[in-house]
């Protein structure tokens, strides 16, 4: 029996094609593409928060998350999915999706949506933050690979001993309507070490998010599109 408090009741326009340009490849190699019939951008930061692999993105605006050991690319009405070895198990991933979708919908007031953001960062770029001494020190084999793993959010930059020190931190905090969903943000420029020690004193330190820019102390909202 269909769930009448589902937002999603069905899907259109499924295709499958071949993934990549190989021919010769053994094992699942197809991909699919469909679209669901509800704009779904208010679940993307509970895929978020619910999967330990996924990624949002914001231009465009989407989230990258692993599914029953499919990759999946969610928009707001558009996804897309591989490997499948054909279209039963296509079929299959397309209705356990929507199951999933429907389900964070369903259950949105008791999950934290994360709102925090993936914006990679040139992989040179972060070459240019650490010592290029191939030393090791961080589990990778060269300064290049950890840059590189760095800029896909696979590491963090305390695992290089030698990585270079911010001059300063952004707060980022979450601004909610009455509804609870997030309309802005406000950050605010800070010393990152103090204000950690102030609040361990009161509560654990959370959704804070620091990023580099200049000391001097700025206030400043952005709205969320």
């Amino acid at each position: 029996m269909e769930n009448q408090h589902a937002i999603i009741k069905g899907y259109s326009e499924f295709s499958l094609s071949r993934a990549g340009v190989r021919s010769d490849l053994v094992g699942p190699s197809m991909g699919a593409y469909f679209k669901i019939d509800h704009d779904v951008s208010e679940l993307l930061p509970y895929i978020n928060a619910t999967y330990p692999d996924a990624k949002f993105y914001e231009q465009p605006e989407h989230v990258q998350f692993t599914l029953g050991g499919i990759r999946c690319t969610l928009y707001p009405k558009d996804v897309i999915a591989a490997p499948f070895s054909g279209e039963d198990q296509a079929l299959q991933f397309v209705k356990n999706l929507i199951d999933v979708l429907n389900g964070l919908y369903l259950n949105k007031n008791s999950l934290k949506p994360d709102y925090k953001k993936f914006s990679p960062v040139s992989v040179l770029d972060l070459y240019k933050l650490v010592p290029q001494t191939n030393c090791k020190e961080c589990g990778y084999m060269t300064c290049m690979a950890f840059s590189a793993a760095l800029s896909k959010g696979e590491t963090t930059p305390d695992q290089c001993p030698h990585f270079m020190d911010p001059i300063s931190e952004v707060a980022i905090y979450p601004v909610f309507d009455k509804q609870g969903n997030l309309e802005a943000t406000i950050s605010i420029e800070i010393d990152a070490i103090k204000l950690q020690l102030n609040l361990k004193k009161k509560r654990p330190l959370k959704n804070v998010q620091f990023y580099p820019r200049s000391r001097r102390a700025k206030i400043f909202t952005t709205g969320i599109h």
